[in-house]
């Protein structure tokens, strides 16, 4: 109850770097991150003293001073007067899919720009040739707004005599026997 470690099993050690006889007897507060504001662990403790279980993400400090992300479950034990006396805490380590989750966020956010900023017209198609997305250079080639885009299909802005060819090549590259394809395309400005 006094905030003090007096366990640690060899999974804790193994994810933290610390020995038992490092952190036993020694404060949570070792292995604090400094990620975390004073309002995040207010709110932990206080929910741990209201005899309640606190679930969440925790950013600590490694013994070799980086930091670990782990998902982490704290448990109050209750003492023979019903109060908490005791917090057992069970963590996983999520450090790499948190990086993962993080590289993969850049990369949406790289893509997006390129998406965005390329100097040409990008359009992204579902396999029936509805509209998904649209570049700014797309709707100022054709002079569709966003809002015709998000109603119109890919057969209702070509020209007339490519909408068979076009058919075609949707169900060759829905059916994965192409891949991808490259073409010129006369197209239907609004």
């Amino acid at each position: 109850r006094d905030g003090r470690i007096e366990h640690v099993n060899p999974a804790f050690s193994a994810s933290l770097g610390y020995a038992p006889e490092e952190v036993v007897g020694n404060k949570p507060s070792l292995l604090k991150s400094g990620f975390h504001d004073s309002v995040f662990y207010e709110t932990m403790w206080t929910t741990l003293l209201k005899d309640q279980v606190w679930r969440g993400e925790i950013i600590n400090r490694h013994k070799d001073g980086s930091s670990i992300t782990l998902w982490m479950s704290i448990y109050p034990v209750p003492g023979r007067d019903g109060h908490p006396e005791r917090f057992v805490a069970i963590s996983s380590d999520i450090t790499a899919r948190k990086r993962l989750e993080e590289e993969v966020a850049l990369g949406n956010a790289e893509l997006e720009a390129i998406f965005d900023n390329a100097g040409g017209g990008i359009a992204l198609l579902d396999l029936w040739g509805r509209f998904i997305k649209v570049n700014d250079f797309w709707l100022s080639m054709l002079g569709y707004s966003r809002e015709e885009t998000a109603s119109l299909n890919h057969a209702d802005i070509s020209h007339d005599d490519d909408i068979a060819e076009n058919r075609q090549l949707f169900v060759a590259l829905a059916s994965g026997e192409l891949s991808h394809y490259e073409s010129d395309r006369r197209f239907v400005r609004n």
